[in-house]
């Protein structure tokens, strides 16, 4: 989600205030760092060329049920994700109002909420994407984000 005003412990009632719109994140991992830097989930999504996003924001008011949307992600034309936002483990008001208990959210802030199943690390075997590939996340009324996968680092 994009933040459309400051937030500082936002309860699950207000937390839909402080949000602008949507828009897609494709919430990349280099799992190399991951093994190598212990503890650093951060620091593994934090690479050089990672955590693309949009391509355009929709605002909250456009999408009909924000948890009725279908989520989808694809590697080179091929489906390796799909799901529902009524799947989601932890609901929007909730995230918000608890994250906002530390961090103060700003104007044009993104949160995001995290990948449906079928990420490639837990495939079997593990599949992962290489330079040169096209990846394409979808999201329902929010459109579609795509970006072609160069080694940044």
């Amino acid at each position: 989600m994009v933040i459309g005003q400051t937030a500082r412990r936002l309860t699950e009632e207000t937390a839909m205030d402080a949000v602008f719109g949507f828009t897609i994140v494709n919430d990349v991992s280099a799992r190399e760092v991951m093994v190598r830097e212990k503890m650093q989930v951060m620091l593994s999504k934090s690479v050089d060329t990672f955590l693309p996003v949009g391509p355009h924001v929709v605002t909250k008011d456009e999408i009909p049920d924000l948890y009725d949307l279908e989520i989808a992600t694809y590697l080179n034309g091929r489906l390796r994700q799909h799901s529902s936002t009524g799947l989601m483990t932890v609901r929007v008001p909730a995230l918000l109002a608890a994250i906002t208990r530390t961090v103060t959210l700003h104007p044009g802030d993104i949160v995001t909420t995290g990948t449906p199943g079928g990420v490639g690390f837990f495939r079997d075997p593990p599949e992962f994407m290489q330079p040169g590939d096209t990846i394409v996340a979808e999201v329902e009324h929010v459109g579609r984000l795509t970006n072609r996968v160069v080694r940044g680092w």
